[in-house]
């Protein structure tokens, strides 16, 4: 009978052990993965000034009306040929693009070099509205799982669609699974 409580004791104590290191193991893993979306500050540089933020936002449209004719509700998702993180984004956009489809958005896929210069990394999404003006620009989420808990895309498109007037969101301060190209 004694051996029984030292077999439980030390049953219990292999089982905190194997936790512990499957936890510090999957923590050294995803924190590869887990980098900062804007890692040089270029979009912070963007927002710090509204004159800023209105150049930016000018030179963007300019350089997709050189492949669109209109803006207007249109969503583009960026991806980089070789990122591993575009996986990622794949359930999420199961549930974002058809709900875009139905508030009358177009998706469109562009490959990320087109914009690298502008859109600090990949995968990342630019939504405009009915009257060409941005919406949101941003990654698709942050966090270890890109999906709708973690994204801001929902909420924005809701509230500029309700209210008309909802400021641009560019959301520069997220990691996640990114690359830069």
């Amino acid at each position: 009978m004694r051996f029984s409580g030292l077999n439980n004791y030390l049953a219990g104590s292999i089982f905190i052990v194997w936790l512990g290191v499957t936890c510090a193991a999957f923590y050294w893993f995803a924190s590869d993965n887990l980098v900062e979306f804007d890692p040089n500050a270029q979009l912070a540089t963007v927002l710090a000034s509204p004159q800023a933020k209105l150049n930016y936002e000018a030179q963007l449209k300019s350089n997709l009306k050189l492949s669109y004719a209109t803006l207007a509700n249109q969503v583009f998702q960026l991806e980089s040929k070789h990122c591993r993180c575009n996986q990622a984004v794949t359930t999420h956009l199961a549930t974002l693009t058809p709900w875009l489809t139905q508030k009358g958005f177009n998706i469109n896929k562009l490959d990320y070099d087109v914009l690298k210069q502008q859109i600090p990394a990949s995968p990342a999404i630019i939504i405009f509205d009915e009257n060409e003006d941005l919406v949101y620009l941003g990654p698709f989420a942050s966090g270890y799982l890109c999906n709708t808990e973690n994204s801001m895309i929902e909420l924005t498109v809701k509230s500029a669609l309700e209210f008309k007037q909802v400021p641009r969101v560019i959301f520069d301060n997220a990691q996640g699974c990114y690359c830069y190209s």
